[in-house]
């Protein structure tokens, strides 16, 4: 998964969330930490992720910081950012860390799913917002965490339209081959989803071309409208699945939180 877009996207909320801070007592700098991959089997992602942040703290110090409105002052913006090493306790022990004795003012999340998930709760017990920008899989939004933005789409969602559309260019593929890990849920999510849309897919591709090749016959029209029926019927299916599948995900969050508010 490319980390750019994701990065530069996460970077805009930032954006926009600091011109709503308001600092009781003014800090010299905007302090931002982040935990993140610089060895281990996540290096290459964390190291592309930390160079977009840093790409993004570079020009915004060069253009004279960020203005804080209630304080009609520009402040530098300071990245503070450790290794995790891409183990679990290593990402808590940084995260910990950064809120407890750093005390950044943005703290933004780790590289995978895996690592998300493990310092999601300690965000959520500090009450510290974490932005999310590099776990996708599907578990992370649902466990109705209320101090946790994502940026992401669920991995359930990342290639909904590839079967569909593979099926279409190439009407004689019969067997697709999907390599995923065994470890972890976005593999297990991103999977999952492929499968059942794969499906679908091939069904609704095959009805349409089926209701073509009868209207080349010039057949009753009865016949073109059953068919036609039954290709919505199908399409209409792939579009409740979709809700309840990834769309399920979101509606059991967003009702976790008012249970928790009610509560």
């Amino acid at each position: 998964m490319g980390t750019a877009p994701a990065t530069f996207l996460l970077l805009s909320f930032l954006r926009a969330l600091l011109d709503q801070l308001n600092f009781s007592v003014l800090p010299e700098k905007i302090a931002v930490g982040i935990s993140i991959s610089l060895s281990g089997k996540f290096r290459l992602q964390g190291e592309q992720a930390l160079r977009g942040v840093q790409l993004w703290v570079a020009y915004v110090n060069q253009e004279g910081g960020i203005y804080i409105e209630e304080r009609a002052q520009s402040l530098a913006v300071e990245l503070i950012a450790y290794d995790d090493r891409s183990k679990m306790d290593r990402a808590k022990d940084n995260v910990v860390r950064l809120l407890k004795e750093d005390r950044v003012d943005i703290l933004l999340g780790p590289y995978s799913s895996v690592l998300t998930m493990a310092v999601a709760p300690i965000a959520e017990s500090e009450k510290k917002i974490l932005w999310n920008h590099g776990g996708a899989s599907d578990a992370i939004c649902r466990q109705g965490w209320r101090y946790l933005v994502s940026v992401l789409s669920p991995a359930s969602c990342y290639l909904r339209s590839l079967p569909a559309y593979l099926t279409m260019r190439e009407t004689s593929l019969r067997r697709l081959l999907c390599l995923t890990a065994s470890s972890g849920t976005f593999a297990a999510h991103f999977i999952a989803a492929s499968v059942i849309f794969l499906m679908l897919g091939a069904f609704t591709t095959g009805l349409h071309f089926y209701v073509e090749w009868l209207k080349s016959l010039k057949v009753e029209p009865i016949f073109i409208y059953t068919f036609k029926g039954l290709e919505y019927l199908v399409f209409g299916t792939d579009v409740v699945l979709f809700v309840v599948y990834v769309g399920g995900s979101a509606i059991k969050a967003i009702l976790t939180m008012v249970k928790r508010w009610i509560s």
